[in-house]
């Protein structure tokens, strides 16, 4: 199956920390729609999610990855009750495909809710790692993010950024 990630699971650590070693990946955008950090995740932190946009030339760009379903039913448990499961067209350079994504269920959308640091770090690697435009890079930089009162969270998520952010305080 075709998984696009969009969030913090572009970053293959991440993801292949939480359901194993993935397929080949390759970057993929949906048209008029835009990233936000609007689903609140069960820590009460902002988590990615993806709504229509209202300008024309909005894009949401992600990483497609080939996944075996049983990764699929592991990711259904990851993401939760407050994803639900979707299949979207995308468009890539080798033109268009079917994928499925995890997009945020209305009772759990909050615009205006804050990533934790580390978060959006993760989300930020994930982009770089897979040459994201420009654009959706600064889109993730521009995102206001806070500090994960866990310590413990925070340090144990930490440890799957690259070695150039092991120092920074996120």
């Amino acid at each position: 199956m075709l998984y696009f990630a969009y969030g913090s699971n572009m970053c293959r650590q991440r993801l292949e920390a939480r359901i194993g070693a993935c397929g080949v990946a390759v970057s993929a955008y949906l048209d008029g729609y835009r990233l936000c950090f609007q689903k609140r995740g069960k820590d009460g932190s902002g988590k990615c999610d993806f709504s229509l946009s209202a300008e024309l030339t909005s894009r949401l760009y992600g990483v497609v990855y080939e996944l075996e379903l049983a990764q699929i039913n592991q990711l259904d448990a990851f993401e939760g009750a407050g994803y639900r499961r979707v299949e979207l067209q995308l468009n890539t350079i080798e033109g268009p495909l079917l994928a499925c994504a995890y997009q945020g269920v209305d009772e759990w959308l909050e615009p205006g809710l804050k990533p934790y640091a580390w978060y959006k770090a993760l989300v930020l690697q994930g982009a770089r790692e897979h040459d994201l435009p420009d654009t959706q890079v600064e889109q993730i930089l521009k995102a206001e993010s806070m500090a994960d009162p866990d310590l413990e969270r925070s340090a144990r998520n930490r440890m799957l950024l690259e070695p150039l952010w092991a120092g920074l305080p996120i």
